[in-house]
């Protein structure tokens, strides 16, 4: 019996950014986006945090100043 022929796919796994707004009470709101894909998972790129905030500023309040979690935070999904 021979071996059936197939394709070989390479993946990765899609990488996602997300940071938290303090919410009350005790509580808080995570804003998350963006789907990066790449060959290091483990590296975090600021810009990408930097453009999440942008976008949830208007939405989110807090979320372009000091109530936000000054850490972001990234990792594959």
């Amino acid at each position: 019996m021979s071996a059936s022929p197939g394709v070989r796919i390479e993946g990765a796994a899609g990488k996602g950014s997300s940071f938290s707004v303090p919410a009350p009470p005790d509580k808080a709101v995570r804003a998350a986006g963006t789907m990066e894909f790449d060959r290091d998972p483990g590296c975090f790129r600021q810009g990408r945090l930097e453009a999440l905030v942008a976008a949830a500023g208007p939405c989110l309040p807090g979320a372009d100043g000091e109530r936000r979690s000054r850490s972001g935070w990234a990792g594959a999904r």
